[in-house]
């Protein structure tokens, strides 16, 4: 048996690493990225008609119901919460397209210095010819 902290009962240890929260595949981010820009186009969009309320809230506040500033207030709060989302997703959006461009530089690297690593191991080598 092993505590959470991946040590047995026993005293002797063990366990292993614990399994990743999040693991996510290769062509997987760009199109998390790509609905994220998607998200924040709709966000962005979806709260204008709440700021167009105007005529409605004057006409409730005229009428004399107090719901008019109450759903001024709401107007507002939702066009505030949309802004909020579109701001983020398309931070979101930014942020995995640097990744994916990171990502893709550094596995060319690494295949490059792959490649030079292993140019000694080919046939042909004076040094393998030897062996």
């Amino acid at each position: 048996m092993t505590s959470d902290a991946g040590e047995r009962r026993d005293g002797t240890g063990g366990g292993s690493a614990p399994a990743p929260d999040l693991v996510v595949r290769e062509g997987e981010l760009r199109p998390i990225g790509d609905d994220a820009a998607r998200l924040a186009r709709v966000a962005e969009t979806a709260g204008r008609p709440a700021l167009e309320m105007g005529a409605v809230v004057n006409a409730l506040n005229d009428a004399g119901l107090g719901s008019g500033d109450a759903l001024s207030h709401a107007s507002v709060r939702f066009a505030e919460q949309g802004s909020t989302l579109s701001r983020e997703c398309r931070h979101i959006a930014g942020e995995l397209g640097s990744t994916v461009s990171t990502l893709g530089a550094v596995e060319a690297e690494r295949v490059t210095d792959l490649l030079g690593a292993t140019q000694w191991l080919r046939p042909g080598n004076p040094a393998i010819d030897i062996l």
